[in-house]
């Protein structure tokens, strides 16, 4: 198997001006408990132009690796973290249906599957970053 990575961050050169009000993380979220920052900060990113970038962007390193190997079953890992991670991980499902419907398209039947993983997990099937 290989491991291809496909990510992106707030803060990146992805960023857009537009995303000056989004809150990106817990201590800026509005909210009296935990639960209400999470929440806010996922209600928040999920409005945001990186975000909508984000989707696409995966959407379309997952199409390129379909259209290299598309007798190979897919394996999308998703590491837990935060509320933002979490937000990407909701968002995967979704990804997969429309890849799967636009490689329809071209008769590419592809086999995708989800997976979502602890970065402990992660490190102990592929080692620890070098």
């Amino acid at each position: 198997g290989r491991l291809k990575m496909a990510f992106d961050r707030p803060g990146a050169s992805t960023t857009s001006p537009r995303d000056v009000n989004v809150v990106w993380s817990l201590q800026d979220a509005p909210g009296a408990t935990d639960e209400e920052k999470w929440r806010a900060v996922k209600e928040s990113v999920s409005t945001s132009v990186w975000f909508e970038g984000f989707q696409t962007r995966i959407k379309s390193a997952v199409i390129s690796f379909v259209q290299d190997h598309p007798e190979r079953e897919i394996h999308l890992l998703c590491i837990r973290g935060g509320p933002i991670t979490e937000l990407e991980q909701e968002a995967m499902s979704k990804i997969v249906l429309e890849v799967q419907a636009d490689m329809a398209l071209y008769q590419i039947h592809s086999r995708i599957k989800i997976e979502l993983l602890t970065y402990s997990e992660f490190v102990a099937i592929f080692g620890d970053a070098p």
